[in-house]
């Protein structure tokens, strides 16, 4: 399968991600409005949606309408025969939308807050977002999906009312299985590269449960909660870590299987929680996927990364958007950049 023309489209469509200084240049910004007037200043708002960006939640949504306007370009190019590595990013990006439902609807939050992160995609445009985001409850939410058409919506409706952590944990590891399938049949056509990027996200997917495995109670199996498809956690070995009681010895010992892949020194960090593994991964993914594009440019690695960098961008203007509301320190911002 040929890559050079659609690499060469999305070297380009590189060009027009904001760079390092011009988010340094918005984590400095005094409040809201300063920091929409630079982000209009860099191209990153259309006027029409300066002006009427009124809070923080209008503008993350505008956010999410950058990266979703930047992977439609982008899947123009790609056409039906290549559109797999695409389809990988749509189904984690779908992922992480319907997380981000679920755990507003248990918190009980507002639609808007809701909706924060989320990205819209063809399975989840934004009109489908927010009326899914007014869910009063799991069945609501289920329901809105059938409607939809989208597979999640089966998985949930089989599923309790989410009452406590434990329940959600369950909900969140129904929709990571459902997203890792689907992945891997995509991924199976789509060369070694995409083959290779989903089985990290597998494994990535089998850490995050076993760091979260003092909250599975009895909500949760081993057998469910272990994902085929990786290559450096299998059964065997999820099982027997499954059961170490104490969470720093079962922490280093994931980090041992990890340790011949490109996430492999995340873990050995032992102040990351578990909720930022996937972000922090990231960022080492893109590095990763760098250095591939460079000894191979011709191969799918110069699209791939800019498919996570798009997603990578909208990441670090929402982090630094909430930042700059909640006033938190700008270096401590920066700190924090993946994209540039």
């Amino acid at each position: 399968m040929r890559w050079d023309d659609v690499n060469a489209r999305a070297r380009g469509l590189a060009t027009h991600f904001v760079s390092r200084l011009a988010l340094e240049h918005l984590a400095e910004a005094p409040d809201l409005t300063g920091f929409v007037h630079r982000m209009l200043g860099a191209g990153l708002l259309l006027e029409t949606e300066g002006a009427v960006a009124a809070s923080a939640d209008e503008v993350d949504r505008a956010i999410g309408r950058l990266a979703a306007a930047r992977l439609t370009l982008l899947g123009r190019w790609l056409g039906p025969g290549r559109r797999r590595a695409l389809a990988v990013i749509y189904e984690r990006l779908d992922l992480e939308n319907l997380r981000r439902l679920l755990r507003g609807l248990v918190q009980g939050a507002s639609a808007g807050a809701r909706l924060r992160g989320t990205v819209p995609t063809p399975d989840l445009p934004e009109p489908a977002l927010l009326r899914l985001a007014r869910a009063g409850s799991l069945a609501d939410l289920a329901q809105g999906l059938r409607r939809l058409g989208h597979p999640a919506g089966r998985a949930l409706a089989r599923e309790a009312e989410p009452r406590d952590r434990q329940a959600l944990l369950r909900l969140e590891l129904a929709l990571i299985r459902l997203c890792a399938t689907r992945s891997t049949r995509l991924s199976r056509r789509g060369g070694s590269l995409l083959r290779l990027h989903v089985a990290l996200s597998i494994d990535l997917w089998n850490a995050w449960a076993l760091l979260e495995r003092e909250h599975w109670g009895d909500a949760v199996r081993v057998e469910e909660a272990w994902l085929p498809g990786g290559r450096a956690i299998d059964e065997p070995a999820f099982r027997a870590l499954a059961v170490v009681a104490n969470s720093s010895q079962r922490r280093e010992r994931i980090a041992r299987l990890l340790g011949a892949t490109p996430v492999g020194e995340l873990l050995s960090d032992t102040t990351l929680e578990p909720a930022e593994l996937e972000a922090r991964a990231l960022a080492v993914r893109i590095k990763h996927l760098r250095a591939i594009a460079r000894r191979e440019p011709l191969g799918a690695g110069p699209t791939l990364l800019t498919l996570l960098r798009i997603e990578a961008e909208a990441r670090d203007l929402r982090s630094l958007l909430w930042g700059v509301v909640f006033r938190a320190p700008r270096e401590w911002l920066v700190s924090r950049l993946v994209a540039a």
